[in-house]
């Protein structure tokens, strides 16, 4: 994962490496591996790494929960996934089967209910979410950093990985309060809607909160292939 994956533009988009159906969870996995090796060189006992887009709809959730299950297929113990904003609900994605009256972060975060009751087993994703909630409205926006930092750390007693969803940085206040907490982020950049602008601003934002850049991913971007090639992937 290097940041400059998207060095390359053309007509202010970003562009960058090819991935197909075959290469995307050798891609998934070369990111899982080198995110434990940063673990292991900073001596984290757990890694908590957010997943943020510079806007909606570039496939941040997507990643997020791909890189969530393929930790948990590498064997690295209970990892959770958590929702860190709330957005419409993806096909097969984490809020699937879990009911939108569920208590989730916020619930927690003001005091309503305790964190373990919050956290689902997913059997069927192979790995523990931590919905948004459902008891307020996604735009109370009242939860301090240091509320976030007392549910972390409970976390990172229970979890070896935490992968954090997190929610385009200017749509909701609490965002800063939440990424101050990870250890570190991946940015995920949309070759079709993504642009120069906004990346940067994004990386910028993070530069700010000094969190750590681990990488980039950019989605939908392919090279044409010949298609007695093609036809084989």
């Amino acid at each position: 994962m290097r940041s400059d994956s998207i060095a390359e533009k053309r007509d202010g988009h970003a562009i960058g490496e090819t991935t197909y159906r075959g290469a995307r969870i050798a891609s998934i996995d070369s990111v899982v591996v080198q995110v434990q090796t940063w673990q292991a060189e900073h001596g984290l006992g757990t890694m908590v790494v957010g997943v943020i887009g510079e806007r909606r709809g570039v496939g941040n959730t997507s990643f997020a929960l791909q890189l969530a299950k393929q930790a948990t297929g590498f064997g690295l113990g209970d990892v959770l996934y958590v929702e860190g904003g709330r957005d419409e609900p993806v096909p097969n994605g984490p809020r699937e089967n879990i009911p939108i009256t569920r208590p989730g972060l916020v619930d927690h975060l003001h005091g309503q209910v305790e964190l373990e009751e919050c956290i689902v087993k997913r059997p069927d994703l192979g790995l523990f979410v931590l919905p948004w909630g459902a008891m307020h409205d996604s735009k109370d926006r009242a939860v301090g950093p240091i509320m976030y930092q007392h549910m972390f750390q409970e976390l990172r007693t229970r979890f070896s990985w935490v992968v954090v969803d997190l929610p385009v940085l200017t749509e909701l206040e609490t965002v800063p309060a939440c990424a101050s907490q990870v250890d570190g982020v991946i940015v995920v950049v949309d070759n079709q809607k993504s642009t120069e602008t906004k990346v940067r601003a994004v990386l910028e934002g993070m530069a700010i909160l000094q969190i750590p850049i681990l990488g980039c991913v950019l989605n939908r971007y392919a090279l044409p292939l010949p298609r007695w090639i093609s036809r084989w992937l």
